[in-house]
């Protein structure tokens, strides 16, 4: 089960930039909707900020895909169904 959190911060319409290890549920959830960086790795979370910051094209169909992903939570939740379980 994801963090509840997430959805909320995807529905903001801004791209997530997340620490976690690919492989986890998380990093699952924030792909295509913005960057996961391994935890610890404080030169990779700030070039991974930076560079959302110089690319508008970029944080803008990040930040469209989060908007979509949390619909399709929201719309799970609706249904009854728990969503991705990683």
């Amino acid at each position: 089960m994801l963090p509840s959190k997430l959805t909320n911060m995807l529905a903001s319409g801004k791209p997530v930039v997340a620490t976690t290890e690919p492989g986890t549920g998380l990093y699952s959830e924030v792909d295509g909707c913005g960057v996961c960086v391994s935890p610890g790795d404080a030169a990779a979370l700030a070039a991974s900020i930076a560079a959302m910051a110089d690319n508008a094209r970029e944080r803008e169909e990040l930040g469209r895909a989060a908007i979509e992903r949390a619909a399709e939570r929201w719309r799970q939740a609706a249904r009854g169904d728990p969503g991705p379980r990683r």
